[in-house]
């Protein structure tokens, strides 16, 4: 079961990609025109996707311990696309590492589903929240 859930994530993951392709001018799947690319400046970004992804699967702390401090560090991106940008590429880590836990008997699973659904019912209120902060007031916050 675990497999065929792997497996569909996978597969439509790169159908999304693949259906991006050309849709984009300079590529701007993986880069935004916010953020002047060097390939120095992703490497970094590499290395911030490598930590949070050790973290995240080590203690579930990733996300906003590590690429939101980092993105803001080393790119030019506003508070609010550095908080989506976080969210997005942690995404799939989370779910392979769920799996992963899941797999090894680790995890409650039915624990798991209450904070999950319930976190996903908040989520649409704090996604407006933030939309209603300026940049500043945001950073504060966090």
């Amino acid at each position: 079961m675990v497999n065929c859930i792997r497996n569909m994530f996978l597969s439509t993951s790169i159908r999304m990609i693949n259906k991006t392709k050309g849709r984009f001018s300079n590529n701007r799947l993986f880069s935004s025109p916010k953020d002047k690319h060097t390939k120095g400046n992703d490497a970094i970004k590499g290395v911030i996707g490598i930590s949070a992804g050790i973290l995240g699967s080590l203690c579930g702390v990733g996300g906003g311990i590590v690429i939101i401090p980092a993105l803001k560090q080393f790119t030019k991106l506003n508070m609010h696309t550095i908080i989506g940008t976080s969210l997005v590429s942690v995404t799939g880590g989370s779910f392979f590492a769920s799996i992963a836990y899941i797999e090894t008997g680790t995890a409650d699973i039915g624990i798991a589903t209450l904070l999950g659904l319930s976190a996903a019912l908040a989520t649409k209120f704090g996604v407006r929240f933030n939309a209603s902060l300026t940049g500043p007031s945001l950073q504060k916050l966090l």
